[in-house]
């Protein structure tokens, strides 16, 4: 009878290539001596055993006839509990983490004795079921092992839910994966996919066997009780910090919690510090477009200015308090400290300054230059800070006491005049 061949693949698969249609005896006696590869090596014990398990398919019990060989536990490969072994559970996968040591669920670790075989046999593709996670290590200098969730599998491939690439990259169900060195991935590894899958937006029903998109499901709105640079105090520990961000930008832990754990901080009550307005009720000011009025309210912010002929209401960053050099020439200012009101000429540079004319506080009138507007030596001598712009009434005095000592003055002109 002619020899039963067969094909070796890379990782050990055993492919049977004769005619097994010409076999006619199936229940003669067998041997590894009936068994040779395709070019013509006689096979190994395992390899033999391995072919009698692809030949039942024809009939007959070849199985009866294999070789009982020993198991080799090697370090890095992955075995089969095929009985139950202390605390390894039948059916399950294990890893050899030296060679004739293997380890359990719990994490102990065994020494494989001489019947190994009889609780353990080598894992291969064959026993990857649908939904089962497998990897190849990274090699070649690439980032990252590949990982896939198996599917189904062809003679030397395999076909996969979803997978991550050697680059790191994942990718949804594709077919015609090698089965070359896979096998049943680590923990670490299993992580790995589940990350890259949550990232892409996906999710594996294990139950089902179905890759699903991930739905965003609205979450419960989380308003802040907290603002912007609040005082907070945790109530556990008593730490007090300043918010230095907007709690509702916070996500994951910024400074100084998650917005998930405000209901265990407290605001810390800040004792209120009075802020005095800029400015007071009654006093002068000049606003942005240089006209002068008078304060008739003030707040820290804003402030309502009498300019005469109307009221304006302007912030208290667009005014600045009255001072002797927002004197116009032809103005009327006057000085409540000594009663003097004058019309306003020159400012000098010793901090003095000229007027047209003035009256002091007794009412009697005094020129205090010439129709030329040439300087006298009557020049008022007074410091000008004593100095504001004129009241109504000191304006309607100065006129009277003026027009009573035989003199106008022309505001257009700026020239001090006699009544003729």
């Amino acid at each position: 009878m002619e020899k039963i061949k067969c094909v070796i693949s890379e990782n050990g698969t055993i492919i049977p290539i004769h005619n097994i249609a010409k076999i006619s005896n199936v229940n003669r006696v067998w041997s590894n001596a009936d068994a040779e590869d395709n070019l013509g090596h006689k096979l190994s014990d395992e390899q033999y055993n391995a072919l009698l398990k692809e030949l039942e398919i024809i009939g007959g019990k070849p199985l009866e006839y294999a070789i009982e060989t020993k198991l080799k536990i090697e370090k890095g490969k992955w075995y089969v509990c095929v009985s139950q072994f202390s605390n390894c559970i039948k059916g399950r996968v294990y890893k050899a983490t030296s060679d004739s040591r293997i380890i359990d669920d719990f994490g102990t670790e065994y020494d494989m004795h001489s019947d190994a075989y009889k609780y353990f046999r080598l894992w291969t593709i064959k026993d990857a079921k649908d939904g089962d996670i497998l990897a190849v290590e990274s090699r070649n200098d690439y980032p990252s092992p590949f990982i896939a969730i198996y599917k189904e599998h062809g003679l030397n491939f395999f076909n996969s839910h979803c997978f991550i690439s050697c680059d790191g990259k994942f990718h949804k169900g594709t077919t015609g994966h090698s089965i070359y060195l896979i096998c049943p991935a680590t923990k670490e590894q299993r992580a790995k996919l589940e990350k890259a899958m949550t990232d892409d937006g996906y999710t594996f029903d294990f139950e089902k066997k179905e890759l699903k998109k991930i739905e965003q499901k609205p979450t419960d709105e989380v308003k802040p009780k907290f603002k912007y640079g609040d005082r907070v105090r945790n109530k556990k520990s008593g730490l007090e910090q300043t918010l230095g961000c907007c709690i509702e930008d916070v996500y994951e832990g910024s400074f100084p919690f998650r917005i998930k754990e405000q209901d265990d901080w407290e605001l810390v009550e800040q004792k209120s510090v009075k802020v005095e307005p800029k400015f007071h009720k009654g006093e002068w000011v000049v606003v942005d477009d240089g006209r002068t009025g008078r304060i008739i309210e003030c707040t820290k912010d804003f402030a309502d200015v009498d300019l005469g002929c109307s009221c304006l209401s302007t912030r208290i960053n667009d005014i600045h308090s009255w001072t002797i050099q927002d004197a116009k020439d032809g103005d009327v200012i006057g000085c409540n400290k000594n009663g003097w009101t004058c019309i306003f000429k020159t400012l000098n540079n010793d901090g003095t300054f000229c007027s047209y004319c003035f009256i002091n506080a007794n009412g009697i009138f005094y020129e205090s230059g010439s129709k030329c507007h040439r300087l006298t030596k009557e020049c008022i001598k007074v410091l000008h800070y004593k100095y504001c712009p004129a009241t109504k009434e000191q304006r309607d005095t100065l006129m009277k006491a003026m027009a009573d000592a035989g003199y106008t003055f022309d505001f257009e002109k700026k020239e001090l005049k006699i009544l003729t």
